[in-house]
């Protein structure tokens, strides 16, 4: 417990309540049964306890857009954080979701529509697709621009390879390789590997907050600002539609600034009524700070990092 009370001091210290209150968000996607070689950033269902142990413990956890109109108006608490995951995945709501309940711990689930209705994201087409092969990945030829490094002998060297490639390419051209990919090399239907509309729902009654992550997850800076606009409007009118409310925040797909959107987007998700908005710079949010590009950050305790030590850094990085 003594690093415990060390953080605790630390974030005291330098993010105590009122004027002078910095915001941590942990952002997360999946939590697993079992720890998974292509998805070994997710954390396992123990792991994760373990984590919202710590967060709920050292932290004063709030709601997404809570916590940030509390930021805007200097009324966060000492050492506040959230705890957000993108996507939509089904294990949110099979393992996430009892474990924040049973530390009485709330969250923010930013949904990716169109994913939802799907049942799958293209990127776990090109995972599952990878890791069911029996042997080398069949490829098809006509995807000749699908380069694979030499060095790459392991499967999860491959899939990082064709995730870096396929991520910047045109939302139906990625969604057409990935399927090909999948069906090349498994043979079956598509899995489902998200929620259902139903699920999403059920996480909104259960009163955990749920916001918008556009409908087909694409890299707004890579599209028209009409089809971005769509993009952001309708996962809005997707969330309200299927839980009952207009959600009031939004995460930015992929969400580096610059890179894979910019203050046009922010305008954007302004327009469409949202209230705040979350990218995955690192970082903490501070009062200034936009509430259209909140900064997040990850668990570095399970990253091989010194927890105190970490959360020093990150705190004093945000007074720079």
């Amino acid at each position: 417990m003594a690093d415990r009370r060390l953080a605790k001091v630390i974030g005291n210290l330098f993010s105590p309540s009122g004027s002078r209150a910095r915001l941590a968000v942990f952002c997360y996607h999946q939590v697993l049964i079992s720890p998974d070689e292509f998805r070994a950033g997710e954390p396992t269902s123990v792991e994760f306890s373990q984590d919202v142990e710590f967060i709920d413990d050292v932290f004063t956890v709030l709601p997404f857009g809570e916590a940030v109109t509390r930021l805007r108006s200097n009324n966060l608490p000492k050492r506040a954080a959230c705890i957000s995951f993108d996507d939509g995945y089904q294990n949110n709501h099979s393992l996430a979701a009892p474990i924040l309940e049973k530390a009485g711990v709330p969250a923010t689930f930013f949904i990716a529509g169109g994913a939802v209705d799907e049942g799958v994201m293209w990127n776990d087409l090109v995972i599952e697709a990878i890791a069911s092969s029996g042997g080398a990945p069949k490829i098809d030829d006509d995807y000749d621009f699908l380069q694979l490094p030499n060095s790459a002998t392991e499967k999860s060297e491959i899939v990082a390879a064709l995730l870096r490639q396929l991520k910047y390419r045109p939302m139906t051209d990625r969604w057409e390789i990935a399927c090909r990919l999948y069906r090349d090399n498994v043979g079956s239907d598509l899995p489902r590997l998200m929620m259902t509309r139903e699920m999403v729902n059920d996480l909104s009654a259960r009163g955990f907050e749920i916001g918008g992550h556009t409908i087909n997850h694409p890299i707004l800076k890579e599209l028209s600002e009409e089809e971005a606009r769509n993009e952001i409007i309708g996962c809005r009118d997707w969330v309200q539609s299927v839980t009952g409310s207009m959600p009031t925040s939004f995460a930015y797909p992929n969400g580096r600034t610059g890179v894979d959107f910019d203050d046009r987007h922010l305008q954007m998700v302004a327009d469409a009524g949202f209230g705040t908005a979350a990218n995955t710079d690192w970082g903490l949010a501070k009062g200034q700070t936009s509430p259209y590009s909140i900064p997040r950050i990850g668990p570095w305790w399970r990253q091989g990092r010194n927890l105190e030590t970490g959360l020093l850094r990150s705190y004093v990085r945000s007074y720079l």
